[in-house]
């Protein structure tokens, strides 16, 4: 049986209804009461395994649905009774993103997604499911992680990228239009992997936290 608190294995999603288990070349979607264990759920094949999910309300139908970032963006559209239709699949040309990060990045009501590897690439929610591709740039080397979080707290999401690679976090600061414009480049050291944004010193004014692996 799988863990099912915040300090187990699994992938936890929506407030503890919905797990989502990864492994190689396939993602499980599995029911989770409150009350009691998983229950048995869906299992949906991938071309490679997927490196980052994302949940997210992606068709407008008011149900939680499963991104997966798994050589292209494949979305597993959500029945509101923990079981999925699709997956519905959007072609990258990223080769397999290593990072996935969602919102609404240009103010329309639609979740849009935020795909990273070597490039970064703006994917625009389309409303059912399906994104497409309005800009691809690259901010770094091999890059882990994409988070989005409104940093100048102008109502407009932001993008923070941490490079394996490079040693480096880069700062875009978000158009409205789901455009990005460069900002800042932050060098760190220790190849960080995943970032966090929240109000550390409770100014009101977000701030970010690299981590690191530990050799």
């Amino acid at each position: 049986m799988m863990p099912r608190g915040p300090g187990g294995s699994s992938s936890m999603a929506a407030r503890g209804v919905l797990a989502a288990v990864v492994s190689l070349g396939l993602l499980a979607a599995c029911g989770y009461r409150e009350d009691g264990p998983l229950y048995p759920g869906q299992k949906f094949r991938t071309s490679v395994r997927p490196n980052r999910l994302a949940v997210a309300d992606f068709d407008g139908d008011g149900r939680l649905d499963i991104a997966a970032a798994s050589g292209d963006v494949q979305v597993l559209v959500g029945n509101g009774d923990g079981t999925f239709g699709g997956p519905v699949t959007t072609i990258t040309g990223l080769g397999t993103p290593r990072g996935l990060a969602r919102g609404d990045l240009d103010l329309d009501g639609v979740v849009d997604v935020i795909a990273s590897s070597q490039f970064v690439q703006v994917l625009r929610g389309e409303g059912d499911g399906h994104f497409l591709a309005i800009e691809t740039f690259l901010t770094g080397r091999s890059l882990e992680v994409a988070q989005l979080a409104d940093l100048d707290l102008d109502g407009v999401l932001d993008l923070v990228t941490a490079s394996f690679l490079s040693d480096d976090l880069n700062v875009l600061i978000g158009n409205g239009d789901g455009s990005f414009r460069a900002s800042l480049s932050l060098a760190v050291r220790s190849s960080p992997s995943a970032v966090s944004i929240a109000d550390l010193n409770g100014d009101g004014v977000p701030d970010i936290g690299r981590h690191q692996p530990i050799l």
